[in-house]
């Protein structure tokens, strides 16, 4: 049940926080959920009921502008699915204001990314930057080794009013499904479209597509990796603060709790193999382990591990530098960001990966850390 994991981590919270640190860290943390589902008093707390307000205005924008989108794909017969974002707020929350959701995530193949283009135009959105933008939509086109290295092409951005408002909207078109990490081998494979699953959406009275429950599992499982990475190589780069993503863990934790019983573990696992995220597959189950215990199958985690220690890992950055985050358990020490224990585990880290490749050095070549302009 979704309140048992909301419940759960709420509890994990209370050990290590007190009432005021734990009111501030979720809202710091976009665990807003966790306020309405646990009946905290926050009549008197404009800035959460001024933040809930807020994402109704955009998901009511966000609707209209997912049924344009859908409607007119449908009609040119274009193949587009809805990741993420509000669909998950949809999908997984009682109230879709619950989740902070900035923008509209699509996937579409690559030979209808000029459809995409001109149609987002005609909506009035605009794209980031220029056309020398390493993932413009030109350079996409035209240099087969940005193509084949890229999750999604730079975002639009359209402003527009509501209520006499000013509003941000934003899509990203994705070309790729999964992010990540450097040195990983990428997939060109757009069968995922083929295990796509429709959901009905109330307030427009329409049918939308969107990954199939196996394919969400792992990509916010790589999603959550790709964020854990660039956060660490940030730290260890410029000292930056370590932003631990529990947000999304605690997303994860809900489609599972939501969806265990239409998994079956054998397909996830050979999909997470064949997409190359086994990786991130096993560190968000560690650590989903770590915080919610006995709520996350204990099935799905045994068999996840043995065929996780069963692969070669010589040869694969990703899952060398997973084996070291699980080595030192670090994640457990970046919760609540315990600076005093932060350093020498992600030192230990550092120290287990930087002769893998030149990925912390400042050379501007294809093998540094800087992912490319506008988003990797």
């Amino acid at each position: 049940m979704i309140d048992n994991i909301n419940e759960k981590l709420l509890e994990f919270l209370k050990i290590n926080l007190n009432e005021k640190e734990l009111n501030g860290f979720i809202k710091n943390r976009n665990l807003f959920c966790l306020f309405k589902y646990n009946k905290y008093e926050v009549q008197n707390d404009l800035e959460i009921l001024e933040e809930f307000h807020r994402q109704e205005i955009r998901n009511g924008y966000f609707l209209k502008e997912i049924k344009n989108l859908n409607r007119y794909c449908n009609e040119h017969g274009v193949e587009i699915l809805f990741l993420k974002g509000f669909i998950l707020a949809k999908d997984l929350y009682l109230d879709p204001s619950m989740r902070n959701s900035m923008d509209i995530d699509i996937l579409i193949k690559f030979g209808d990314l000029e459809f995409i283009d001109n149609y987002l135009k005609k909506l009035g959105y605009k794209p980031m930057g220029d056309a020398s933008y390493t993932n413009s939509v030109q350079c996409v086109k035209e240099y087969k080794t940005v193509r084949d290295e890229l999750t999604h092409v730079t975002s639009y951005n359209k402003i527009d009013y509501v209520n006499g408002k000013e509003l941000l909207s934003e899509i990203e078109v994705h070309l790729r499904p999964y992010h990540y990490l450097p040195f990983s081998n990428y997939d060109s494979d757009f069968s995922i479209f083929k295990r796509k699953r429709r959901i009905y959406i109330d307030e427009i009275h329409e049918y939308i597509e969107t990954l199939g429950i196996v394919d969400t599992v792992i990509q916010l499982c790589a999603h959550f990796l790709r964020h854990f990475y660039w956060e660490y190589i940030r730290y260890v780069r410029i000292n930056r603060k370590f932003n631990f993503r529990l947000d999304l863990i605690h997303e994860i934790a809900l489609f599972l709790d939501k969806y265990i019983e239409r998994i079956e573990i054998n397909d996830l696992i050979h999909q997470a193999k064949e997409l190359n995220q086994i990786d991130a597959l096993f560190l968000v189950l560690e650590i989903l382990q770590d915080i919610y215990e006995d709520y996350i199958n204990k099935e799905l985690i045994s068999k996840v591990e043995l065929e996780y220690h069963s692969k070669e890992l010589e040869n694969n950055f990703g899952s060398r530098f997973v084996s070291c985050v699980i080595k030192s358990s670090i994640y457990s020490k970046l919760y609540f960001e315990s600076s005093n224990k932060l350093a020498n585990s992600i030192n230990q880290v550092f120290q287990a990966t930087k002769n893998i490749d030149y990925i912390y050095s400042d050379k501007s070549d294809s093998k540094t850390v800087v992912p490319l302009k506008a988003g990797y």
